[in-house]
């Protein structure tokens, strides 16, 4: 018997998350089971098990491949000291819209994730775990907003958990509509006017 190797093991589960996105995206998440996922990725459902308790384990470990890089990524420019921390969100908002339209992995896990995914019934850890991200993430926002207006770089009247309500609500909805329809706008060009007018209109203005 040929003993399999740690490279063979993370082989076989990045072909797993890679047919789950496939068939997530073709069929909706509800619709699609683990032996569809199986077929696809060329592996038994014991496979399956052997990297992922059950399906929503692995569609957490499927959104996990786009988070993190993003996640890391806020979280490097912070630990260097942001001097500007209204140009480091703007640029990390940038990064992540460039990102959308270069990686065909980013764009299909938001694409399942905004219209072929019902957070109900066995998918509901899935619901539970991305809203406790999402506020992990609309906190650390809620600080960098904080650290501007300590720095008097945000407008007066711009009260910080607004503005990071207001940001979160401005990137989902790019994301979403670019998503449904990516022909109705240029992701990077507009995408950046869009935040250009956004975060301009929360900068103080010099007295």
């Amino acid at each position: 018997m040929v003993r399999r190797t740690r490279e063979d093991a993370q082989a076989t589960r990045e072909a797993i998350l890679d047919a789950a996105q496939r068939v997530f995206l073709e069929r909706g998440v509800s619709r699609t089971s683990l032996e569809q996922i199986a077929s696809e990725a060329g592996v038994t459902r014991g496979a399956i098990y052997w990297h992922f308790k059950d399906k929503s384990d692995l569609f957490l470990a499927m959104i996990e491949q786009v988070r993190l890089p993003m996640s890391d990524l806020a979280d490097a420019y912070r630990r260097d000291g942001v001097l500007d921390p209204l140009s480091m969100l703007e640029e990390l908002c940038r990064v992540a819209l460039f990102k959308l339209d270069e990686s065909e992995t980013y764009r299909n896990v938001y694409s399942i994730l905004t219209t072929r995914c019902e957070f109900a019934g066995e998918m509901n850890p899935v619901f539970e775990r991305q809203l406790e991200i999402d506020r992990e993430s609309l906190c650390k926002v809620a600080q960098d907003f904080a650290a501007a207006r300590d720095r008097g770089l945000l407008a007066k009247e711009a009260d910080p958990r607004v503005a990071t309500l207001a940001l979160y609500s401005l990137m989902h909805g790019i994301y979403e509509c670019w998503l449904r329809a990516p022909e109705s706008f240029d992701i990077r060009a507009d995408g950046e006017a869009m935040l250009r007018l956004f975060f301009g209109g929360l900068r103080s203005t010099p007295a």
